[in-house]
C-alpha cells in the first residue's frame, strides 16, 4: 500500500517540479545533509528573492511513514503527512504569513527525509537511546544557516509522532543543543519520558507546547503528560514552563492531534494557532519595548550596569538580576521605567560586590500589567579591568584613563549603544587622554584591547 501511495506522490512530485509557480516548496533529492539525511523540502517566502533580509526558520520532522533515503522516489513522501505544514505547502492551504503583536513573519519551512537505521527495532522509540542522535538537528540547523537566510534568534523544531521524538531527543541531547531552539511543539511524541531527560529542557528555558489525543493506542498520551510534568517539576525549576492540550476524543485517533495543531486556522492557545505562538518567543529573548541594549562594564569599585531603550510604553521598570554560575539567579535591585517615551532612556547601576572571576546578569523587564520577560544573559571577567578607571564621567572634552598597567600599541573603540564603532586609535603609555569632543551626546561602551587582555567601560558624553 506504501508503494501504491509513493507513487502517486510521485507523479505529483515530477508535476510540482515541471509547474514552479503552483507553490513555493522545493524538493532536493540526493543532497546529503549528515549519514542520515540524503534529501530535504525547502518552502521560501514569497519575498525571499526580492529582499536581502532575514526570516524565522521552522524544521518541520515527519513520521514514519514518511521516512526514506532522499532519492527522487521516496523523498516525496515526507509531502504525505496529512495536515502537516508539508502537506499543507504541497496542497495551497499554508498561510504566506503570520501576524503576532502586530508584527508580520515569513517562515522558512525545512522538512530533511530522515533514513530508518538498519539497526533500530522499535518504531516508537526513535530517540538518541535508539538510534537518533540528536547531533542530526544539529546538522540541519547549521546546513540551512549556511545555504539560507536564517534568522537565528528565531529557529523553531515541531515533529509529529517519530518526528516528536526526534524533537523531544534533540532537546534532551544537551542544554547547548535546546538552547539553539526558540521555541518547539511536539504532537503525539513518541519518546519515553524521565525525569533526568526533562531536566535538561527545563535547564535551557526552551519554550515547549506538547499536543496529543485522549485516547492514543500508537502513542501513549501518558508520555505527552508526564513529559510536561516533568519538565515544570525539574529543580531548579525552569523560567519557561511547559504547555500541553490534550484533545478529547471518543475512542482511539492518532491524527487528530496533528491536524489540529498544524491547522492555521485553529485557534490553539491564547486565540492563537500554533505559528503564532512559536514567533512569541525567539532565542535573543527581546524586551517588550520597542529597543534595548545591556553593557557591562568593570571599575575600581564593582561591575557598572548600564542599558538604553530607545522608547517604552507601560513598561513598569527592570529587575537587574545576578548570578555567579550563569544558571541560578537572585534579584539585586528594582529600578523603575523612566516613563512612556519615544526617545532614548539610559540607565545604569553600580554592582559593588562581584566575584572575582565570571559575573552574569539579565534584565527581568516588567509591564504594569505584570506580565514581563528576560533579557539575554550577559557575562563580564570582573579581574581583567578591575585595574581600570576613567575619568571625569560625563565627559565634555578629554576621557582620562588611570590604569595600573603601561599599555603599549593597545587598540581602543568607542561605540555608540547601537554597536557602531565611532572610533578607533591606538594608545601607549600609563594614563592615556582620549578626545571625546567630536562625539554626539549620549552613552557609549568601550573596549581596550592590550595583550589579548579586554578592558571595558562605559562614559556619558556631554
Amino acid at each position: 500500500m506504501r508503494n501504491f501511495y509513493s507513487s502517486i506522490i510521485l507523479l505529483f512530485f515530477i508535476f510540482l517540479l515541471s509547474n514552479p509557480s503552483l507553490g513555493q516548496q522545493t524538493g532536493y533529492p540526493n543532497t546529503p545533509i549528515s549519514s542520515e539525511i540524503n534529501g530535504y523540502y525547502v518552502a521560501l517566502p514569497n519575498d525571499y528573492n526580492s529582499t536581502s533580509k532575514t526570516y524565522p526558520l521552522l524544521i518541520v520532522l515527519q513520521g514514519y511513514s514518511q521516512m526514506g533515503d532522499g532519492t527522487p522516489s521516496q523523498l516525496p513522501y515526507v509531502l504525505g503527512g496529512w495536515g502537516t505544514p508539508p502537506y499543507r505547502l504541497d496542497h495551497g492551504s499554508f498561510p504566506s504569513s503570520f501576524t503576532v503583536n502586530s508584527e508580520t513573519y515569513k517562515f522558512i519551512v525545512f522538512t530533511p527525509q530522515f533514513k530508518i537505521p538498519a539497526a533500530y527495532q522499535n518504531p516508537y522509540l526513535l530517540d538518541s537511546a535508539n538510534g537518533f542522535p540528536g547531533t542530526d538537528i544539529t546538522a540541519v540547523i547549521d546546513y540551512c544557516k549556511n545555504n539560507y537566510r536564517v534568522n537565528t534568534d528565531r529557529i523553531y523544531l515541531s515533529g509529529n509522532s517519530l518526528g516528536g521524538a526526534q524533537v523531544w531527543s534533540y532537546l534532551f541531547s544537551s542544554k547547548e543543543n535546546a538552547k539553539k531552539i526558540a521555541a518547539a511543539v511536539i504532537i503525539s511524541g513518541a519518546s519515553f519520558p524521565t525525569q533526568g531527560r526533562a531536566d535538561v529542557v527545563a535547564s535551557a528555558d526552551v519554550p515547549v507546547l506538547a499536543t496529543s489525543a485522549s485516547i492514543d493506542d500508537g502513542i501513549p498520551p501518558s508520555w505527552t503528560f508526564n513529559w510536561i510534568d516533568y519538565v515544570n517539576g525539574s529543580v531548579p525549576p525552569t523560567q519557561t514552563p511547559a504547555k500541553k492540550i490534550i484533545f478529547t476524543v471518543p475512542s482511539s485517533d492518532h491524527s487528530i492531534a496533528s491536524e489540529n495543531t498544524y491547522d492555521p486556522s485553529y485557534k490553539l492557545i491564547d486565540n492563537q494557532n500554533m505559528f503564532q505562538w512559536l514567533l512569541l518567543s525567539s532565542r535573543e529573548i527581546p524586551l517588550p519595548i520597542s529597543a534595548i541594549n545591556l553593557n557591562l562594564a568593570a571599575q575600581k569599585k564593582g561591575i557598572e550596569i548600564t542599558w538604553t531603550t530607545s522608547s517604552e510604553l507601560n513598561n513598569s521598570g527592570f529587575s537587574i538580576e545576578y548570578s555567579a554560575n550563569g544558571l541560578d539567579f537572585q534579584t539585586l535591585k528594582f529600578v523603575p521605567s523612566h516613563g512612556n517615551s519615544n526617545t532614548a532612556s539610559d540607565y545604569s547601576f553600580l554592582y559593588e560586590n562581584p566575584v572575582s572571576g565570571k559575573n552574569y546578569f539579565r534584565l527581568k523587564q516588567q509591564n504594569k500589567d505584570n506580565s514581563f520577560s528576560f533579557s539575554a544573559i550577559k557575562m563580564i571577567d570582573f579581574h581583567k579591568a578591575a585595574v581600570l578607571s576613567i575619568f571625569p564621567n560625563p565627559v565634555k572634552e578629554e576621557l582620562h584613563i588611570n590604569a595600573a598597567i603601561q599599555f603599549s600599541n593597545a587598540h581602543l573603540e568607542i561605540r555608540a549603544m547601537n554597536g557602531k564603532v565611532v572610533k578607533a586609535q591606538d594608545i601607549s603609555g600609563d594614563n592615556p587622554v582620549i578626545s571625546v569632543k567630536n562625539l554626539s551626546k549620549g552613552m557609549y561602551q568601550c573596549s581596550l584591547v592590550q595583550d589579548k587582555e579586554v578592558y571595558s567601560f562605559t562614559f556619558v558624553k556631554q
